[in-house]
Formats: C-alpha cells, structure tokens, sequence
C-alpha cells in the first residue's frame, strides 16, 4: 500500500513537473517571440540597425545598463529607452571614456572620503542624492530586455557618435558645445562636432 502511494506520488510529481515545463517552455518562447517582435518594429519605424556586438559584457555591466535605463528613461518608449542604452555604450566604446559599463554610468566627480558630489556625474540619477531603489519589476525587467537589446547590438544609425543626451525639461550648460543629433521622446542627442 506505501509501495503503491510512493509510485502514484513519484507519477503525479512528474506529470505536474512536465506540465509546468512545457508552461515555462511556451512562456520562455513567447516571450522571445515578443522580444524578436519588438525589435522588428523598432527596425522597420526608426532607422534602427541590428549588428553582431563583438564587445563582451558581464553580468554586471548589464545590470548597471538596466539600473541606468530603468532610473534615466523608464517612462520613455523602447525606443527612447534604447538611445539612453545606446550612448552609454558609446562612451564604453570610446577612448575619451571609462571602459565598462558600470565605470562610464559611475564617472563624476567624488570627495575626498570618495562620496560622489551632488549633481556633478554624468548621469542624473547616480548623484541626485536619492537612494536608487526599484519600484517597479515591470518597468526593471523591460530596462533590462533593453539593454540586452542595446548590448547584442541593437542601435539607432543616427545615434552611432552620440555621446551626450538631456531631457527636454532642461538645458545643460554644455548643450552649444555638441551638435544635436535627433530627439527621442523626452531626450535629445548631442554627438561632438
């Protein structure tokens, strides 16, 4: 009678075990289906090009990419959040800038003590003085499709020498220093003359 229990667990553990495989199989592929989709749409309706990235990115640039999208343009479309992943790989690319991903977001100006000075870094988000927290899982897990997106290489054409961007609700004081390239949503796009 315990033989028989044991065996009809043993079955009905693993018919429950495939059944949710097979669910997170489909869902696994659904979600690449959405993601190939997404990037199809960005291709066809803003110039954008697809390219094999030749760079290697760790697991930690892609989390600082994600962390910098999610706080600099999470309520931007995928395309605009895509052109703020874009110039941070720019400037990783670039001689004139840190070489990771995580040392371009980060570059700023620090204390002595090595406490970043409010409102001297590149990035708004990283020396506000507010404690980067994320809110919102959905709105991290799309930064993060992002910027595996930006990272496979993914790009617009228009943005390839943009180095600089700032939201259309201020004017930086270096804005007369770079030529302006394109605005995406509520950014604009500067690249050096």
């Amino acid at each position: 009678m315990i033989k028989s229990r044991i065996k009809s667990g043993i079955k009905s553990g693993i018919k429950s075990g495939i059944k949710s495989g097979i669910k997170s199989g489909v869902s696994c592929v659904m979600k690449y289906l959405w993601i190939l989709l997404i990037n199809l749409i960005l291709i066809l309706t803003n110039n954008i090009s697809p390219s094999f990235a030749k760079e290697k990115y760790t697991e930690q640039d892609i989390n600082c990419l994600a962390e910098a999208v999610y706080f600099e343009a999470r309520s931007e479309s995928r395309a605009g959040q895509l052109a703020v992943a874009q110039v941070i790989l720019n400037r990783v690319r670039s001689s004139k800038f840190p070489n990771t991903v995580c040392s371009v977001i980060r570059s700023g100006r620090y204390n002595k003590s090595g406490k970043i000075i409010k409102n001297k870094c590149a990035f708004s988000y990283w020396c506000d003085g507010k404690t980067e927290e994320i809110a919102n899982d959905e709105a991290y897990d799309h930064a993060l499709e992002i910027s595996y997106m930006a990272i496979d290489g993914i790009k617009f054409l228009a943005l390839e020498r943009a180095f600089f961007y700032h939201s259309t609700k201020t004017k930086p004081y270096w804005v007369n220093d770079y030529k302006f390239v394109k605005q995406i949503d509520n950014h604009l796009f500067y690249e050096t003359y």
